[in-house]
């Protein structure tokens, strides 16, 4: 272990010699010996000791306690004062620079040591703990990044979600307008209408993003079978039209059972449906069937969500709920099934997974009945 570096900074020669010869004999090495305050920052800077011996007195434009400041600004090194000043003056001045000691002169070897000793314990600890807040802090910050790009990616998800039933039924009225009665066109835009506004809800949800539970203020009576409706509607123009145009066929069945009012938030239980339907549809590239069906059962309503897709395989169905975790294109965002967790999670409910491969899927979500 090598020796502790003790700058000393004295104005007078065969002063700093003695208590360089001090030093030595205690087991310190000394780099540097300045004789005034310019002379002691640039040594410190030089020789990066671990402590300073200050006199106060020095030679130059700076005393000791200046030099004493810019050196605990500038290095963040401690400082001893060794010097024969003693007036409540100068005591009050040192006091300002935080010093890890005084010592008066004459000194004995015995005191030397053992403030010497004592001040460098103290830097360590002192050093350790600055260390350990920042690492907290660089880890908070990091934390906050990382959710805040979660934040970002979850909110881009819905838009691409309210985007895609947007332009497509846009399409859909642009393509088949002269097919159209007018409550077909009346059903497109309320559709269209419908969807601005879930996205502007997901606004309000990002201006709120720190609440991580549904609060009664912002949360509504909602109907589950009327959400459901909404959103095999909503979709249609991908499960139904957009599979009709590349010559396969997805059909949708609804078992929705009576149910009581729920207490939560409209749009996201939407999304959650919405969600559901479009990972759906990627499992059923050839055509297949969902059905949806709703129950009261004891003190909770049941949402069972099932597609005759190809299935989850054992080793990845754990990890569906995760954010970022995707199997499909490298462009998709992965969220779209950890949204669905977090959103049932704000609700007080439970959502798992039932697969077999080659076969399908069943989503069950549970909500408590308030």
């Amino acid at each position: 272990m090598e020796p502790a570096k003790i700058l000393v900074v004295e104005d007078e020669n065969i002063v700093a010699k003695d208590i360089a010869i001090s030093l030595k004999h205690l087991g310190y090495a000394v780099p540097a010996v300045a004789s005034s305050g310019e002379e002691a920052v640039q040594r410190t800077a030089d020789t990066d000791p671990d402590l300073v011996l200050m006199d106060i007195v020095l030679r130059g434009k700076m005393d000791g306690i200046q030099t004493a400041q810019h050196i605990h600004d500038h290095f963040n090194i401690p400082v001893i004062y060794l010097t024969a000043y003693t007036d409540e003056k100068t005591l009050q001045r040192a006091k300002m620079t935080e010093p890890f000691g005084y010592i008066i002169k004459p000194f004995e070897e015995r005191e030397l040591y053992s403030t010497i000793e004592m001040a460098l314990y103290k830097s360590k600890t002192e050093s350790k703990l600055r260390k350990s807040e920042e690492a907290e802090e660089n880890l908070l910050q990091s934390e906050k990044l990382r959710a805040l790009g979660e934040m970002v990616a979850e909110v881009g998800h819905h838009f691409n979600n309210f985007l895609a039933i947007i332009l497509l039924n846009a399409e859909l009225l642009e393509k088949k307008l002269k097919r159209y009665r007018a409550e077909g066109i009346k059903e497109r835009l309320r559709i269209i209408v419908w969807t601005a506004h879930e996205g502007a809800e997901i606004v309000r949800r990002l201006q709120h993003f720190t609440q991580r539970q549904v609060s009664i203020h912002n949360s509504s009576r909602i109907d589950l079978n009327e959400i459901v409706r909404s959103a095999v509607a909503s979709t249609s123009p991908h499960w139904k039209d957009k599979a009709e145009a590349r010559g396969t066929t997805i059909k949708i069945k609804e078992e929705l059972g009576k149910l009581p009012l729920l207490l939560g938030s409209r749009s996201e239980l939407m999304e959650v449906l919405t969600n559901l339907i479009f990972n759906a549809l990627d499992a059923m590239e050839e055509g297949g069937k969902i059905t949806i069906r709703t129950e009261a059962k004891g003190n909770e309503v049941l949402l069972y969500f099932t597609d005759t897709g190809k299935g989850i395989p054992k080793r990845i169905k754990d990890r569906i709920f995760d954010p970022f975790f995707t199997t499909k294109d490298p462009k998709a965002s992965g969220l779209g099934l950890s949204v669905c967790y977090g959103i049932i999670k704000r609700h007080k409910g439970k959502i798992k997974v039932d697969s077999i491969k080659g076969k399908g899927t069943t989503f069950t979500i549970s909500i408590p009945i308030p």
